[in-house]
């Protein structure tokens, strides 16, 4: 069964958004997110100084395409040891749905391709859902005064990394192709050859951008590359079965749609 979530890398412009999800958090999900009893005037300021750019902030939008979570990845560097600290939270009515696991496994997978060696979490110690999520992981958690932190290394080789930016490029590839459905189906079908250049250029992207990470790799890896090279045709195999789909006439695939959602569209 297809999850009816979908997480995604936010920017600049999602700022508003951002800062909408954590002054609708309640008391508690706002002091166990930042360790302290923040008031709005600080979660502003906070938010202000987030680096969308440089710094890895997820999104988990629910099917209504309502931001209910966000995850935060902040990214330091010392003595030529790079570290990733994570943290995340989400709205209170939506917890305890597995979605505090599927930002953190986000966070991981960002953290690896952007060559950190070491992740960690700062939580509070009464934080007990935190603390089994960090130990899930493979997190060492130590406690002080109330607080935790929990820790690991990350120890990959090339072929797990390549795994990692395959799967990170291609969920993030589905996931736009997702929040885009959703936002504009009816003009989809209306447009389905708009659709379609959309679809090529993100591959295209997505693909180019593997290229350059194997043409990187160390030449004891070739056979593995070769694997790789075999996942990336069978990628390719896949996107022409879209694009196929995608083709079709426009009406045969809306009333495919409308069989699938049993709804009828509101036409403007």
């Amino acid at each position: 069964m297809t999850s009816p979530y979908i997480v995604l890398k936010l920017n600049e412009h999602d700022k508003e958004k951002v800062l909408d999800h954590f002054l609708n958090l309640d008391k508690e999900s706002v002091y166990t997110r930042f360790c302290a009893p923040l008031k709005d005037d600080n979660i502003t300021q906070y938010v202000n100084k987030l680096n969308f750019e440089e710094q890895g902030i997820f999104g988990i939008f629910n099917e209504d395409l309502k931001l209910i979570g966000i995850g935060e990845c902040f990214l330091t560097e010392n003595k030529g040891k790079k570290k990733a600290e994570l943290a995340f939270s989400v709205m209170k009515e939506h917890q305890g749905k597995g979605l505090g696991n599927m930002l953190v496994q986000k966070l991981i997978s960002f953290a690896s391709i952007e060559q950190a060696q070491e992740i960690e979490m700062y939580h509070l110690s009464a934080n007990s859902k935190v603390t089994k999520l960090a130990k899930k992981v493979g997190m060492t958690t130590t406690n002080e005064y109330g607080e935790s932190h929990s820790h690991v290394n990350l120890e990959l080789n090339e072929k797990e990394k390549l795994d990692i930016l395959l799967q990170y490029n291609l969920e993030e590839t589905l996931g736009t192709m997702s929040l885009y459905q959703r936002k504009n189906m009816i003009d989809i079908v209306k447009n389905n050859q708009q659709f379609v250049n959309f679809l090529n250029m993100n591959f295209i992207s997505q693909f180019l951008d593997i290229h350059e990470k194997i043409q990187k790799l160390n030449e004891n890896v070739v056979e593995e590359q070769k694997k790789y090279f075999d996942k990336q045709q069978q990628l390719v195999q896949d996107f022409q079965k879209t694009i196929q789909f995608f083709e079709i006439n426009p009406s045969v695939m809306l009333e495919k749609f409308l069989k699938q959602n049993k709804s009828t569209p509101k036409l403007r």
